[in-house]
C-alpha cells in the first residue's frame, strides 16, 4: 500500500465553445457539457484525467470510474499507484473498477514538471461516455439437440455500423438449473471479447456493462465541494514537499481548501512551517 496517494473524484461543468471561421477566436454556444475529473496527487505523479459525459448517464459512476482509470494506464510507472488508487475507489467509494478497459480510449494532452519535480499529465478520455451507445440487438437461445447443449448469441451493433455477434454454448443441464447466472456469466465474458476485439470503443462497453449489470447505489462517498467526492483526504502529505513559486503556493492553497476540505486555520498552520516569506505590504508603505 502506498502511503501518499490522495484520490479526488468529482463531477463539474463547463461551458462549450465553437470555432468561428474566419476569426482567431471561439464563441460560446450557450451550452454547458458535463465533466468527470479523477485527480491523482501522489509521490511518484500528479494526474488529471477527464471524461465528457452524456447527461443520460451521469450516474454510471462505475463505468466512469473504469474509464477515468483506463486514462491512468498511459502514464510511466503508473503501476506504482493503480492498484492503491482502485482499491481507494472501492472501499471509500463503494466503486468498483473493470481493470479491461484499454488505455487506447484515452490520450495526453498536457504534461509539465509541478513543484518538486514531479510530472503533471492532464489526461482525456477522447470520446466521452454516452455520446454513442453500443446497442445489444438480439439475445437468441438455441438448444443444440445433437450435442444436449444450450447456445446462447449475443448481436451488439457498435459505432461504426457494425454487429458483432457473440456465442456460447452451455451444458443444458446448468443452464435450466440456474439459467440467470449462466446468462449474466455470458453476458460477463460477451464484454471481454469486446474489450479485446475492439479496445478502442472501451467506454461503450462499459456503458454496456452498466446497463445489464445495473450501477449500485454508491452510499460510501462522502460529499464535499460542488457535488464532487474524496477519498483518502489526508493521506496526501503537502508538507513533505518544498514551498513552490508564489503563484504555485496559491494553487497549492486552493487546492487544500477547495478540494481536499482542509479549514482556513489549517491552511494557516501550514504555511507557518513554511520558511518563506508570504507577507504582503502595500506600495505606499514608507521604508
Amino acid at each position: 500500500m502506498f502511503k501518499h496517494v490522495a484520490v479526488t473524484f468529482r463531477k463539474q461543468t463547463a461551458p462549450m465553445y465553437m470555432s468561428v471561421k474566419d476569426l482567431d477566436e471561439v464563441m460560446p454556444l450557450g451550452m454547458s457539457k458535463t465533466e468527470y475529473v479523477m485527480e491523482i496527487r501522489s509521490d511518484e505523479f500528479f494526474a488529471d484525467v477527464k471524461v465528457a459525459v452524456h447527461y443520460n448517464f451521469w450516474d454510471m459512476t462505475n463505468a466512469i470510474a473504469s474509464c477515468l482509470m483506463a486514462g491512468l494506464k498511459l502514464i510511466d510507472g503508473h503501476e506504482m499507484v493503480y492498484h492503491e488508487v482502485a482499491s481507494q475507489f472501492r472501499t471509500n467509494l463503494g466503486i468498483d473498477i473493470f481493470h479491461g478497459v484499454s488505455s487506447d480510449i484515452a490520450s495526453i494532452v498536457n504534461t509539465k514538471m509541478e513543484y518538486n519535480n514531479i510530472p503533471f499529465y492532464e489526461v482525456v478520455i477522447t470520446d466521452g461516455i454516452g455520446f454513442y451507445t453500443a446497442k445489444s440487438k438480439d439475445f437468441v437461445s438455441y438448444h443444440i439437440q445433437e450435442k444436449d447443449e444450450i447456445k446462447l448469441e449475443f448481436k451488439i451493433s457498435d459505432r461504426d455500423g457494425k454487429v458483432n455477434v457473440i456465442s456460447q454454448c452451455f451444458d443444458i443441464l446448468a443452464f435450466h438449473s440456474d439459467s440467470h447466472g449462466v446468462v449474466r456469466y455470458a453476458q460477463s465474458e460477451a464484454l471481454h471479447h469486446l474489450h479485446k476485439s475492439k479496445p478502442e470503443y472501451g467506454a461503450d462497453w462499459e456503458l454496456l456493462r452498466a446497463e445489464w449489470f445495473g450501477n449500485p447505489e454508491v452510499e460510501k462517498m462522502p460529499a464535499y465541494h460542488s457535488g464532487g467526492f474524496i477519498s483518502n483526504a489526508d493521506s496526501f502529505n503537502y508538507a513533505a514537499y518544498p514551498p513552490p513559486p508564489y503563484s504555485m503556493l496559491w494553487n497549492v492553497i486552493v487546492d487544500l481548501n477547495d478540494k481536499r476540505g482542509w479549514s482556513r486555520e489549517q491552511v494557516a498552520d501550514w504555511l507557518e512551517t513554511l520558511d518563506v516569506d508570504i507577507s504582503f505590504g502595500s506600495e505606499n508603505e514608507p521604508d
